[in-house]
This record gives structure tokens, C-alpha cells and sequence, in this order.
């Protein structure tokens, strides 16, 4: 006998499955299919797998029961297949509790399929969805499936379901354009070294010209959005079609796009906002226009700082932006202004008003998280100007990677409907910004002559690289070339070079021209110093002591072909890297006028787009071209640049007696030298001294840079 006996259970006097009985209040089919929907978890939850666990488990008891209407039938193989895609989803497929799930997914659209087939009053609304769940379910048949036919709507092309099917098409044929399952690497695995050169110009046309299809495909399947009398759906696909145009590097089509979408979202910048009679826009007040406004002002200001197009003029009706303010800056001031001002809602889903009659078009729009955290990647590669105590790129970095930080701290919110899959994909997005942030501290950090920070940052970025798994695609050439860099600003040529070609070499595999592009113009840039090097010395060869010996050796007439080549690519690019074909196009040339013409023109691209890195530089290569014949103005150009190469490395603090702050130090011991050769030549005897003294303290700089660097 137990201490404490327990009370006699109640013995059932219905059968288990009274629940299901016609009569009964809680009708059996409705209350099993009501289930997921009360039980459902986000995925962030700790219960989000049981909540899948039952769902399945009532969908299958479900369709288990023969007293079912058509809707009903209908609703319930739709579930189990949405279900099913959330556990696949989710990485749940392999679990006991989910066995069989994939095949369940594609009985369970067939079913509904002809269900809906059988019934037209069915038809109309579940046949575009179940053909975007049977997408979702087998991507080799997505192109197939989801392009749209002049039976698929009859007579009707205004309704919620045409505009899903007609933007479900677009953004796989995006998807596509943007991750083609070839890349051209791929194709030259098996092709021998004789046929390398024809085997890249095959594959390079073959994905140009599938390119092209594709696109016109895009096109189209944007056109009948573009035309809708819906005016928020016509607003929507001016956004995916900029995006689109962005994506692709399609760079001269991209002002035409940002005109016409800034122009319908009502986005003007005027030359004061202070006037309090000025209309309130409608994205200050609309989540949806609000979202729409902020992907327009990010995918502007990634237009400035990549393309080399020109700047869109503004309309007769917009008002002038003032001269002194870029594209880029007035976008950014406008997209700080509309996040700061809360009206982007924070979800991840966006109603598309349509009319009274019709219900909103829900769309999924970009994580608030990822959005936030790319405002600040976009405002570091925006602002270029690295001079000063506290440059702002260099704030926006560093701000960037606290907010990166304390966010992943914080519980990530996602809609009910989201997997375990749509979590990972937002959590590798911010493993991605981190890393793009950190590869851009590290650029600041090498500009300014910071090499211990940028060492540190390299190996923290390749940590975080290898923990996330992102060394595929364009991050593992862009370690390498910063590696590249890194050791080129300290002296270490052999390194720089190695990594320099391994850079383009890793780069070219991984389809990325930009990547490419940049590691060979390092490597021309390096031969060409050491060109010069060796003609000061009066050598043919440019080796010098034994770290040089692992130096690989270009004959001058090749190096002046692959610079020309270089030069001629870089004038395709965007952002910095036209100034810099300019730059290798003025050394290369031994005509004067012709090579003043190169570095001014790169002076003027690098001005725009306020890179003081980059002016430095060609203020100190047009200077020397004015040292023997105009001695006045080459003294004025050497203060500008030397201000500047003092300011690249400028300590937060003034502290004369630190060395390691003196900026750019072997170009300002070369601006002291010229200092000082123009001093001698005009007698003046006090300056002379002074600068004696200061490029003492340079050489010093140099010497203890040198040794770093072994």
C-alpha cells in the first residue's frame, strides 16, 4: 500500500475520436486545421520545433478524416505542404519525427492542384499559389512553373494574385542573373593551357548572351507591373527595377532608373529644408512608402560610390541640390533623416495598398536589422575622406561594428510564418556586413599608415571568416589583396606581389572583375616602383638584397602592355578605380603634356569623389613634373600634399613626440626632400635648417617602418 494513495482516474465513456463527430460543436476538421495556426512559433523560439511537430502531426490526423468539403480538402493539403516546406526549410528533414516530409510536400501540392482544378470557384485563388509552393518545392522546375502564360488569369490582370505570380517570376529570374549555377571558372577546369585564352572567351560570350536573355526576360516580366493601374504596384517595380540595374552593374542605365523611381516615391532635394509651409512627403508617413524610400536612397548611394556614370541631373521641376553637396551625401542625409524619424516600421513584412475592393499585396521586404547595420557599411564606402583626427569613415566603421555586435546580443525578431532557414539566411547577411566592415577598417587602417591595427583586424576578420564559412566567393581575393596591400605599404615587395597575383588569380575564379581588376593594378603599381627604383640606381634589374630575390621580374615592355591593359579596364569601373587607370596611364606615358593630361583627370575623379588618399598621391607625381621649370607653383602643390600625408595617420590626440603619427612618412621624407631642394636653389638658409631637422624625424619614421616590416 502507497503512503499516499492517488485518486481513481475517470473512465472515459465516448470513444477517443468523439472530437471528429459531425454533431459536436467543435467541428473535427476545423479545429485540426485551425492547430498550426495557434501553435505556431518564429523560429527564434525555443518551441518553434515542437510547434512544427504538432502542426504536422494535426495536418496528418487531418487528411485522415473522409468528411471533408472541397475548401476545406484544399486548405489542408496546402498547409501540410507549407508545413513541409518550413521543416525543409528549417533543416528539420532528417529528424524521426519529420520522416518522409519531402514527399509528402509534393503529394500534398498535387492533391491540392486537382482539387483546385476540379472547382473553378477554387481555381482563381489557389492555383497561382499553389504554382509559387511548387516552386518553392522543386527549383530545378521554378523557370518552368513560374512564367506566366495568357491562360493563367483569363480575362482578369489586375488582382493580387497576378501581381504575386508576375513578382514571384521576376525576383527567380534575378536570382538567375545574380547566382548563375556556371560560373565561367567552372568551364575551364578540363580545358588545357592552349586553349585557356579561347576556352575564356567562349564562356565569357556564352554568359553574356544568357545574360542578355535573362534580362529581356526580366524586363518583360517587370512590364506588365510598370503598367498597373495600381499606382503602389507601379512604385514597387520601379524599386526592383533599380535593384536590378544596380545588381547587374548595368551603370548607365541605373540614372534613368533612380530618376524616374525618386521622381515617382515624391523624393526631392531641396536647397533648405527649413521652410515650415514644405509638404510633409508621404514616406514620412507610410511604412510601405517608407520601405520603398529607404532601398531607393541605399541602392543611390551604392550607384554613387561603384558607378562611372554621371550624376543624374535633377528635373525642371526638382529643385537645384547645392554645388557643394555630392549625390551621394544629400541621399545619405535624406536615408539618416527617414530612419531616424521611426516611420520603417521595424517588420519584415509590407502591405501593399491596392483599393477598397481588392486586399493589400504582402511582400517581404529586407530585415530591419540588416538595414541598419548596411546604412553604416554604405555610409563608410560613401565618405572617402581619410584625413583628420577622427575621419568619418572611419567613425561610421567603427559605430557599424558595435551596432553589428550588440545586435546579435539581442533576441532577433521574425514574423510567426519564418523557418529556422529565413533566421540563418538574416544571421549569414550580418556575418557578411561585419566582415565588409572589417575588410574597410582595414583599408583605413593601411591608409593611414596604422599597420599594427590593420594586422590585428586581418586576423580577426579571418577568424570570423572561417567561423561563418564565408571564404567563398569574392571574400577570400579581397583578404588576400588586402594582405597584398598591407605589405606593400610596409616595404615587404616579394609578399606584396605573391599576394598580389594570387589575389587576381583567386578573384578571376571566383568571377569577381572588380577583385581582379584591383590586384593587378597593385601589381603594375609595384613594378612600376620598382622600375623607377632601379633606374635612380642606374641597374637594369630591380632586384635589391635578399628579401627581393623572390621577386618575379617583368621585362619593360610587357609591364608598359599589362598597364595599358589595366588602365584601359579600370576606365569601365566605378568609384576610385578610374582615377587610378588614369594614374597607371600618366607613369607609363613618357610624353609630358599627355601624362599631365592622365594625372589631372585623375586628380579631378578623385576630387569628386573626395578620396584625399588618392589626391596625395597625384599631387605628388604632377609635382614632380613642375620642380625644375615653375618652382612657385610646385611649392604650393607640395604643401597641399604634404597637409594631407600629415593628416593620413594624425593621432587623436596631439602628441609631437610620437613618430609612428607623423602620417604618410615616406611621402612626406619625399615632399621634405623636394622641400629641401627648393630651398637650397632659392638660398633661403633658416627654411633650410628647419627642414633638415623635420626630415631627420621623417627618416627615423622610415627606418622604424622598415624594420616593422621584417
Amino acid at each position: 500500500m502507497e503512503e499516499n494513495p492517488r485518486a481513481t482516474k475517470r473512465v472515459r465513456t465516448t470513444p477517443p475520436n468523439d472530437i471528429c463527430a459531425p454533431d459536436n460543436q467543435l467541428h473535427g476538421p476545423q479545429l485540426l486545421l485551425a492547430i498550426p495556426s495557434l501553435v505556431v512559433h518564429p523560429p527564434t523560439h525555443p518551441a518553434h520545433k515542437k510547434s512544427l511537430c504538432i502542426s504536422l502531426l494535426a495536418l496528418r490526423r487531418c487528411l485522415v478524416i473522409s468528411d471533408f468539403s472541397p475548401l476545406d480538402e484544399c486548405r489542408a493539403w496546402c498547409a501540410l505542404a507549407e508545413i513541409g516546406l518550413c521543416v525543409l526549410d528549417g533543416g528539420f528533414g532528417d529528424e524521426a519525427w519529420a520522416a518522409g516530409v519531402g514527399g509528402e510536400v509534393e503529394k500534398a501540392l498535387g492533391k491540392a492542384l486537382i482539387i483546385a482544378q476540379k472547382h473553378p470557384a477554387l481555381a482563381a485563388s489557389y492555383a497561382p499559389y499553389l504554382t509559387r509552393l511548387s516552386a518553392r518545392a522543386i527549383p530545378q522546375r521554378a523557370r518552368q512553373l513560374l512564367k506566366p502564360t495568357p491562360t493563367t488569369f483569363g480575362s482578369t490582370n489586375a488582382t493580387t494574385a497576378y501581381y504575386y505570380t508576375h513578382l514571384a517570376w521576376a525576383d527567380h529570374l534575378l536570382q538567375a542573373l545574380l547566382y548563375p549555377t556556371t560560373l565561367p571558372s567552372q568551364a575551364l577546369k578540363s580545358s588545357s593551357p592552349v586553349k585557356h585564352k579561347s576556352a575564356i572567351a567562349t564562356s565569357a560570350a556564352t554568359q553574356e548572351k544568357e545574360m542578355t536573355r535573362d534580362l529581356a526576360s526580366l524586363r518583360a516580366a517587370l512590364s506588365p507591373l510598370l503598367s498597373a493601374p495600381h499606382e503602389t504596384v507601379v512604385l514597387l517595380a520601379r524599386v526592383v527595377e533599380l535593384r536590378v540595374l544596380v545588381a547587374l552593374g548595368r551603370w548607365a542605365e541605373v540614372p534613368g532608373a533612380i530618376e524616374r523611381a525618386e521622381s515617382a516615391m515624391g523624393i526631392h532635394f531641396p536647397a533648405s529644408t527649413a521652410a515650415s509651409d514644405v509638404d510633409i512627403p508621404l514616406y514620412m508617413t507610410s511604412p510601405f512608402h517608407a520601405a520603398l524610400a529607404v532601398h531607393i536612397l541605399v541602392l543611390g548611394v551604392v550607384w554613387f560610390a561603384y558607378s562611372a556614370a554621371p550624376a543624374p541631373p535633377p528635373p525642371s521641376s526638382r529643385p537645384e541640390t547645392p554645388s557643394a553637396s555630392s549625390p551621394g551625401s544629400v541621399r545619405l542625409s535624406l536615408l539618416y533623416t527617414l530612419l531616424d524619424a521611426g516611420v520603417y516600421n521595424g517588420k519584415c513584412r509590407a502591405g501593399v495598398p491596392l483599393d477598397s475592393s481588392s486586399p493589400p499585396l504582402y511582400i517581404r521586404t529586407t530585415h530591419p536589422r540588416v538595414l541598419y547595420a548596411l546604412g553604416y557599411l554604405i555610409s563608410a564606402i560613401a565618405r572617402r575622406d581619410l584625413v583628420g583626427r577622427k575621419p568619418k569613415r572611419k567613425i561610421f566603421v567603427l559605430e557599424g561594428l558595435g551596432v553589428v555586435e550588440r545586435e546579435a546580443a539581442r533576441e532577433l525578431r521574425v514574423p510567426r510564418w519564418a523557418s529556422a532557414g529565413d533566421v540563418r539566411a538574416i544571421e549569414l547577411q550580418m556575418a557578411k556586413i561585419r566582415a565588409d566592415l572589417m575588410c574597410e577598417l582595414i583599408a583605413i587602417a593601411i591608409m593611414r599608415s596604422e599597420f599594427d591595427e590593420a594586422e590585428r583586424t586581418l586576423d580577426a576578420l579571418i577568424a570570423h571568416a572561417r567561423t561563418h564559412g564565408l571564404f567563398g566567393g569574392a571574400l577570400a581575393p579581397r583578404i588576400t589583396l588586402l594582405h597584398a596591400q598591407l605589405a606593400h605599404a610596409r616595404g615587404r615587395l616579394a609578399r606584396a606581389q605573391t599576394c598580389y597575383r594570387v589575389a587576381a588569380h583567386m578573384a578571376q575564379e571566383a568571377d569577381d572583375l572588380s577583385g581582379t581588376v584591383a590586384a593587378r593594378a597593385g601589381e603594375v603599381t609595384l613594378l612600376v616602383g620598382l622600375r623607377a627604383r632601379a633606374r635612380r640606381r642606374g641597374t637594369a634589374s630591380v632586384l635589391q638584397g635578399d628579401e627581393d630575390a623572390e621577386l618575379v621580374e617583368v621585362s619593360e615592355a610587357e609591364l608598359e602592355r599589362l598597364g595599358h591593359e589595366v588602365a584601359g579596364t579600370c576606365r569601365g569601373l566605378g568609384g576610385a578605380m578610374r582615377a587610378v587607370g588614369e594614374i597607371i596611364e600618366g607613369v607609363l606615358t613618357t610624353e609630358i603634356l599627355k601624362a599631365k593630361q592622365h594625372l589631372k583627370r585623375a586628380l579631378s575623379y578623385a576630387t569628386e569623389y573626395q578620396d584625399n588618399y588618392l589626391r596625395a598621391l597625384i599631387l605628388a607625381l604632377i609635382t614632380s613634373q613642375f620642380l625644375h621649370t615653375a618652382g612657385d607653383q610646385a611649392q604650393k602643390m607640395l604643401a597641399t600634399c604634404e597637409q594631407l600625408a600629415a593628416g593620413l595617420g594624425a593621432s587623436a590626440k596631439k602628441d609631437k613626440e610620437r613618430i609612428d603619427a607623423v602620417g604618410n612618412a615616406p611621402l612626406r621624407l619625399w615632399l621634405g626632400e623636394r622641400f629641401l631642394e627648393l630651398h637650397k636653389r632659392d638660398g633661403r638658409a633658416d627654411l633650410v635648417q628647419k627642414r633638415e631637422e623635420m626630415n631627420a624625424v621623417l627618416r627615423q619614421a622610415v627606418a622604424a617602418l622598415a624594420q616593422s616590416g621584417q
